[in-house]
């Protein structure tokens, strides 16, 4: 938010930098399963986030636009690990990315996969990609700093400075860059 009391931004861009932050904020430090469930007005109250959690506000703020709805048992569940396709789903809905043409790109992805336009839509983007053997692993869990890798190639975010650090991440880490961008754009903080 320092940036936005830097700069004079708009109200579209206020708006969109309070929208990368409840999305960074959810998926950083919930990593739960999420679901799609458009047009919802209220958000409801999931039974197992309580208004003391830490992210009730954000995990509040993104059932009511529509981009989670939990489980069928009213659960959240928080502290269970987010998978790939979930995260690209949840992306895909809140970029509202073009779409991708069908074709297929991963073996274990084909046309009729019910995650297959959320996932071809973020890859078309260069935002998520598959490993060398063509696989994308849509049920593998994301981990944290796959997660800054995605988070900073969906939100474009800028290293204009270099910030402190994390203690258990190296330059020479593939992911390096994309943590410490996060952490420079007040996004995550370890």
């Amino acid at each position: 938010m320092s940036l936005i009391i830097k700069q004079n931004f708009t109200r579209s861009e206020v708006l969109k930098k309070l929208l990368q932050n409840i999305l960074c904020t959810t998926m950083l430090f919930i990593l739960s399963i999420t679901f799609i469930n458009i047009g919802q007005a209220s958000a409801k109250e999931f039974k197992d986030v309580p208004k003391k959690h830490p992210n009730y506000a954000a995990i509040q703020e993104m059932e009511k636009k529509g981009f989670i709805s939990g489980y069928p048992d009213g659960k959240f569940r928080p502290n269970e690990p987010i998978s790939r396709k979930h995260v690209a789903s949840l992306l895909d809905k809140a970029l509202k990315l073009p779409k991708a043409s069908k074709k297929l790109i991963y073996k274990d992805v084909p046309l009729n996969h019910p995650y297959y336009q959320p996932i071809m839509n973020l890859t078309q983007a260069g935002i998520v990609s598959g490993g060398l053997n063509q696989k994308f692993n849509p049920n593998a869990p994301v981990t944290r700093i796959q997660m800054a890798k995605i988070l900073d190639l969906a939100f474009r975010f800028r290293l204009e400075e270099r910030p402190g650090g994390f203690h258990d991440l190296y330059m020479d880490h593939w992911g390096f860059v994309h943590a410490h961008v996060l952490l420079a754009n007040g996004r995550s903080n370890g």
